[in-house]
């Protein structure tokens, strides 16, 4: 007879209620989830020892789960948990824990191509879609850096080969961790224990014969000093090509775009003031440049400087036309950024003594990553005078007969090359501590921890845009008949060097060199942090041991950055980064406690209450309190019900708190003070030391239901819902002028006006506690773990079949009184549903996966209407089918393989209105394609 094989803990917790009530029972763990009252500090920290008192079963390991500083099994927690085991991670064929962010449906994923100010492939986790600031990272328990000056933690900087375990608690979890536990808390667990070596080697790409990633990884552990001392060590090196040609695939090709309808006699039969439309062409410049105004308007440069009319298409909009003769940077346009990676961890443990151990750990990685930015264009802004040294003469001889002196002219700027943006970073955290039992059933743990950041980007063919208007503004030097620019003739030092901008690489190495540059920034982190944390069972009432924790923490955060000359001037046309230095200090202390209030009667099988609370005092902004309260009630053995409420913050990060003026190009506006004239403007966004902690209240409610008639089975469903008050947000440029427009003045002196034209050039927009968010919905998860015998006889193996969704019924933003519903909203909010279905069947030595990813469409935005504001306010949703196996050679080696979107699935057209058309933007849909990987590991 085939004898079934156990799980350990971490697999049968895998799914988030795997274990068995009378098993937590007989380990002394009876329900406990608890109430954090605080104090001054709070621990983030790594929940070690279980109660001397509690001796687990044999098969059972202790496990660390988030949520609550009390130990206790993830099917014990009265909050909302999902975990991923390891034997999932290696099915996955995970080397990235970011990568998870498509398969819990939880999760918002992140574009893998940063903005100008972030890191490049930065894998930040974003649980709810309310930003990845407002869910907190844990790495065994303790709290991470930012591992970037945009405040996010880099998930992809952890050492995937011990990673054994990842816990996601999807609720408020302030009172027992601290700040950013908004959303949930997502905790990272290392085999630390791990004996022996392993090793991982692994290739893949898109069927597209790009994307090319390579990661080698190993880890190895030994005990030492008769078992009393332990060493692990740690390695993941990486590397991925990366793709920034959106044209390399069929949905890129079509060259789609979002572009404002004019709505004029020129345009087309479609009357939406927004167009997506495909076959998208600049209306406004080409590669060798366009007389956008004037006599002359419509005439176009090619190839040696030659004039020729330009063709206009449909729907000339500021940007954007439909077909035509302009240009378009699609294939540019990026897919997914160049990476490399080299993590290196370590950690010591040695036990003093049967009641003490202590331990040093080292983790240190270093990243480095490249994407394209657009080239340095000019949309039909430049001003070109009739005596430029480069006008062809039956242009100025046309302009002299009209009397006119000057005309506006853009120009796509591809002969100074494409822009970029290049970072690098090394993070390094180092820890000691110690930890302990004492007296019946008490533990303890201490640990320092100190972690350094240092991050450097550089935008290589940037503009300099005093030295470029100089370079384009030339004349004839009437001394010596040559081109020359106008500046030069005041003063003759300057070193410009004279641009003609007419015709396709016109433009001298010797001008571009004047003109263009390297801007850089070069930043420095550091957070030292240091807590102590008490647990214990105090005392027993009727129903069982009332468990306690308690802890305090002091936490130091600085940050030094400083820029090139040039971006301290804003003299860059792009990324001008400015000086960010400050620093901050936090001081907490909670109290948890779990209290049994019924235990195996007639009409409650178990009933515990679950509270905790914090004080925390930041230096910035003064005290908070936070708080929690959990309830677990199991009327029945196979049902249980769950319930938390919790009063939550979120303290602003050092970069929104300290962070210069930062720059970000052609946003799209409307101008009401000008009849609704539309315009790409540049929007400065900067910190703001003034700003508050953001206030969340959380409730949380639902049901596990695992029947005893059918083992194997487990299904929970959970209500959440958020409300955050004075979230920190950047009021958009729009509403800017909007509300500057309707008499709000306090808005007028943020805008930036052309003196001649009076059109919009500028918008400052301030970081404010001014936005309230709100999201509530449902989560459900089912799992089925059986024998296949059970049903088909003599079939042999195991069939774990297992689902998991989200429906996000609102997410609520609430700006100046006006409330936007981005539910259902695939650009900027999230869909509606989002439902992964998946089976894995195992029979030893082979193992086969399937999972079925889909993502409900939505709308494009919520405030448009369908045939008035867009022609087409409804996306479609994606289906994508991913495959895993694996072969076990023998114990030690093992052969797998993975396809992600097999089917090779197209994203729908969901682009931005930007020059670089990014035709599919919703982060939910894959935008890769098909891609396949394999690999090797070894186990010794």
């Amino acid at each position: 007879m085939k004898v079934r094989k156990k799980r350990n803990a971490a697999e049968t917790l895998g799914k988030g209620w795997r274990g068995s009530r009378a098993r937590a029972r007989s380990a002394g763990m009876i329900g406990p989830l608890a109430l954090a009252m605080v104090g001054c500090i709070g621990f983030h920290g790594a929940a070690s020892a279980q109660d001397a008192s509690a001796a687990p079963a044999p098969d059972v390991e202790t496990v660390v789960v988030t949520g609550s500083q009390i130990q206790r099994s993830g099917f014990e927690a009265p909050t909302p948990m999902t975990t991923v085991s390891e034997k999932e991670l290696q099915l996955k064929a995970v080397v990235n824990i970011s990568s998870l962010q498509y398969d819990i449906p939880e999760f918002k994923p992140q574009q893998d191509v940063s903005n100008n100010a972030a890191p490049i492939g930065g894998a930040n986790l974003d649980l709810r879609g309310l930003g990845p600031t407002r869910t907190l990272v844990l790495l065994d328990g303790r709290r991470l850096e930012a591992s970037n000056p945009v405040g996010g933690i880099d998930v992809s900087l952890i050492p995937g080969a011990l990673v054994n375990r990842v816990e996601i608690v999807t609720g408020g979890a302030s009172a027992a961790y601290g700040s950013d536990a908004v959303s949930g808390v997502v905790n990272i667990s290392l085999d630390n224990k791990f004996e022996g070596l392993k090793a991982q080697a692994q290739y893949g790409q898109t069927g597209y014969d790009d994307v090319k990633e390579a990661d080698l990884s190993g880890a190895w552990g030994t005990s030492f000093a008769g078992g009393r001392g332990h060493l692990v060590v740690a390695a993941d090196v990486y590397n991925n090509t990366g793709e920034n040609n959106e044209g390399s695939r069929p949905w890129g090709a079509k060259n789609g775009c979002l572009l404002i309808n004019p709505k004029n006699s020129t345009s087309g039969p479609i009357t939406a003031t927004n167009i997506i439309a495909t076959g998208c062409t600049w209306s406004q410049m080409t590669d060798g440049g366009l007389i956008d105004s004037g006599v002359a308007k419509g005439t176009a440069f090619g190839v040696g400087g030659t004039p020729y009319p330009f063709q206009y298409g449909q729907y000339v909009g500021v940007f954007w036309q439909q077909g035509g003769g302009g240009g378009s940077e699609q294939g540019q346009a990026n897919i997914f950024p160049k990476e490399r990676r080299d993590v290196g961890y370590g950690r010591l443990t040695y036990d003093f003594n049967e009641n003490i151990t202590g331990y040093v750990d080292v983790l240190y990685a270093h990243e480095t990553g490249f994407y394209h930015l657009v080239s340095n264009y000019d949309n039909g802004t430049l001003t070109i005078h009739n005596d430029n040294a480069f006008l062809p003469t039956a242009i100025k001889n046309e302009m002299a007969g009209a009397g006119q002196t000057t005309f506006l002219y853009g120009r796509s700027g591809i002969d100074g090359g494409f822009g970029g943006n290049y970072s690098a970073q090394n993070d390094g955290r180092y820890a000691a501590g110690l930890e302990g039992v004492f007296g019946d059933g008490w533990s303890w743990d201490a640990h320092a921890q100190i972690s350094r950041n240092q991050y450097y980007a550089t935008v290589p063919n940037n503009r300099i845009q005093a030295n470029w208007l100089n370079a384009v503004d030339s004349v004839i030097n009437p001394a010596t008949g040559q081109p020359v620019c106008r500046s030069t003739l005041a003063n003759p030092n300057n070193g410009c060097v004279p641009a003609d901008v007419f015709g396709i690489n016109m433009v001298s190495p010797a001008s571009i060199a004047y003109y263009e540059g390297t801007s850089w920034t070069r930043e420095e982190q550091s957070q030292n942090d240091y807590a102590v944390n008490l647990r214990g069972n105090p005392f027993s009432i009727w129903a069982g041991p009332v468990s306690v924790a308690t802890g305090f923490e002091y936490r130091s955060e600085t940050i030094d950055g400083t820029s090139d000359p040039i971006s301290l001037a804003s003299g860059w046309r792009s990324v001008n980064q400015q000086p960010i230095n400050g620093a901050v200090n936090v001081k907490e202390g909670y109290v948890e406690t779990v209290i049994p209030l019924a235990n195996d009667y007639s009409w409650a099988k178990l009933l515990e209450v679950n509270a905790a609370a914090r004080v925390t005092d930041y230096s910035t902004s003064g005290t908070v309190e936070t708080w929690k309260v959990g309830l677990n009630y199991m009327p029945i053995d196979d049902l249980r019900l769950r319930g938390t409420i919790s009063h939550d913050i979120r303290a602003p990060t050092i970069n929104e708190l300290f962070s210069g003026q930062n720059t970000t190009l052609n946003q799209p506006v409307t101008d009401p003070f000008n009849n609704n004239r539309q315009s790409l403007v540049l929007q400065l966004n900067g910190g703001n030391p003034a700003l508050r902690p953001e206030i969340s209240d959380t409730r949380t409610f639902g049901l596990v239901y695992q029947p005893s008639y059918l083992p194997g089975l487990r299904t929970s469903i959970d209500y959440y819902n958020i409300n955050i008050a004075g979230a920190i947000t950047t009021t958009p440029v729009q509403t800017i002028i909007q509300d500057c427009f309707l008499g709000q003045t306090i808005f007028c002196p943020l805008i930036t006006r052309d003196p001649v034209t009076q059109t919009i050039t500028k918008v400052q927009a301030t970081l404010i506690n001014s936005q309230t968010l709100k999201t509530s919905g449902v989560d459900f998860e089912m799992d089925y773990d059986f024998p296949v015998d059970d049903w088909f006889k003599g079939t042999g193996g195991d069939l774990d079949f297992r689902v998991l969704g989200t429906y996000v019924d609102h997410l609520i933003s609430i700006n100046n009184n006006v409330a936007i519903d981005n539910a259902g909203q695939v650009m900027s909010g999230v869909p509606h549903w989002r439902v992964n279905i998946g089976a894995t069947y195992t029979n030893e030595p082979y193992t086969f996966s399937v999972l079925v990813r889909n993502v409900q469409g939505g709308l494009y935005n919520a405030t448009y209407v369908q045939g008035v504001d867009i022609n087409n306010n409804n996306i479609s949703g994606r289906t994508y089918v991913d495959l895993s196996t694996s072969y076990d050679y023998d114990e030690h080696w093992t052969f797998y393989a993975r396809g992600v979107n097999v089917f090779d699935v197209d994203p729908p057209l969901v682009p931005q209105n930007f020059s670089l058309a990014n035709a599919a933007q919703s982060p939910y849909y894959d935008r890769l394609g098909a891609r396949w990987m394999a690999g090797i590991r070894m186990r010794y």
